[in-house]
């Protein structure tokens, strides 16, 4: 019974986050992957090789929609060539895989077949872990300002559209905090293995 709740919000889920994206209908290689941080503010997806450093770990993300609480299992790995992010079941078992690489953002597995886009969540990882300053001159550019700093024993990033937070993300070495306050959606990351 739990893997199917599991199954189906991981599918409302994405569907959810998708209904948020902008992205034409072929992507070249020429054509940036964007999605919309807000209903006005696009922001447009960065090389790979700004990830502050490689990530080979598996997470479990516990979070809420709304009044709807989810938990899944991803294993992810990521470098300066690519991210990709692998859905597992509670028996490990794949779901399915969102890859971001040479411009491209792929989807299989579940995903794939319901016809759905996954940029939204891959924009969250690049917020989450690409390089600051990159980030910051990034949204800028589209009007938004982004900050970062220690607090503790931890690294808070914010992103405000004008005086108004919108995304505020806390990291530390074992877990990660993102909570999107106008998309009305959170989720903590606990880090498991790494490889």
């Amino acid at each position: 019974m739990r893997a199917v709740r599991l199954f189906s919000f991981s599918i409302f889920m994405i569907i959810v986050l998708s209904s948020c994206v902008h992205l034409d209908e072929e992507t070249s290689d020429d054509q940036e992957v964007e999605v919309f941080l807000t209903n006005e503010v696009v922001y447009k997806f960065l090389d790979p090789v700004n990830i502050e450093k490689p990530v080979d770990m598996l997470q479990k993300i516990e979070g809420r929609y709304g009044d709807t609480e989810f938990s899944l299992l991803i294993y992810v790995k990521a470098d300066s060539d690519k991210s990709e992010m692998i859905i597992l079941n509670d028996f490990a078992s794949e779901l399915a895989r969102i890859t971001y690489s040479e411009g491209r953002a792929l989807a299989s597995g579940l995903v794939a077949e319901a016809g759905l886009s996954a940029e939204y969540i891959m924009a969250d990882f690049q917020l989450a872990y690409f390089k600051a300053r990159i980030i910051s001159n990034s949204l800028s550019a589209s009007g938004l300002s982004f900050t970062e700093y220690s607090e503790g024993d931890k690294i808070v990033r914010e992103i405000l559209d004008g005086k108004k937070l919108i995304i505020h993300i806390e990291k530390n070495t074992d877990s990660l905090y993102f909570n999107n306050i106008l998309r009305d959606y959170s989720y903590l990351i606990t880090y498991g293995e790494s490889e």
